[in-house]
């Protein structure tokens, strides 16, 4: 597929046919997530540089960078969509789902994955996104994100999510009891993987989340993407 501003400014959602990694940055030196064959994004208007184009996710408007070398790979599509939420109450069901997701997920072999948003190896708002999609209830893709997406909470409960962070929300885990929370953390402070915590643990990760506690959020609606006919 060629990418030029004529395709740019149509504003077609596309498809890519594989997996393909998006960045952070024109420079592509750090991850952001994972373009998985399904998905839809389009590119974004006036953007196109020498070696990636910036893109937007149709599931909630996130945008990466999509490097130039990729674009073989993307089928563009006529289809058009809306995108919207919808209130959801979560059941004991669902709460189950994504608890369970969680732990299955960490009994498989993996590492902590920097813009990793499926399988094996999760980032943390990777983690909570897959988890909630198992029980149908869709979540936008970073943590600051999800923050802004949830009803605070001083009274967190298991499936509730909690944040953490120092200027900003920059990692989250999902409540399993009134203090224990499952996460995805990194190697330097955390378990480089999928692991349990307390928030009143003494061990030295659980001091190092505890003093960037920022709060919880209870989550009562879900994206909702719509193809209009």
């Amino acid at each position: 597929m060629v990418l030029d501003q004529q395709e740019m400014r149509r504003g077609r959602w596309l498809q890519c046919n594989q997996r393909t990694p998006l960045f952070e940055s024109p420079s592509q030196e750090s991850r952001a997530t994972i373009w998985e064959p399904g998905e839809h994004y389009r590119l974004v208007e006036n953007t196109l540089l020498e070696h990636a184009v910036l893109v937007e996710g149709l599931l909630d408007g996130y945008r990466a960078w999509l490097p130039l070398h990729a674009a073989e790979q993307l089928v563009p599509t006529e289809s058009r969509f809306t995108r919207e939420e919808a209130s959801v109450q979560l059941s004991e069901a669902h709460i189950q789902a994504t608890i369970g997701f969680c732990v299955d997920a960490g009994e498989v072999p993996h590492c902590y994955g920097w813009g990793g948003n499926h399988g094996p190896d999760y980032d943390c708002s990777g983690l909570m996104q897959a988890a909630y999609r198992s029980a149908h209830v869709l979540l936008p893709r970073d943590a600051y994100l999800q923050a802004n997406f949830c009803e605070p909470t001083d009274s967190p409960a298991r499936g509730d999510l909690v944040f953490f962070g120092n200027e900003r929300v920059t990692h989250v885990g999902l409540m399993i009891s009134e203090t224990r929370y499952l996460h995805s953390s990194g190697a330097k402070n955390g378990h480089d993987g999928i692991a349990e915590d307390d928030l009143n643990g003494e061990n030295a990760i659980a001091r190092h989340y505890r003093e960037l506690l920022r709060g919880f959020g209870r989550i009562t609606r879900t994206l909702v993407v719509r193809q209009l006919h």
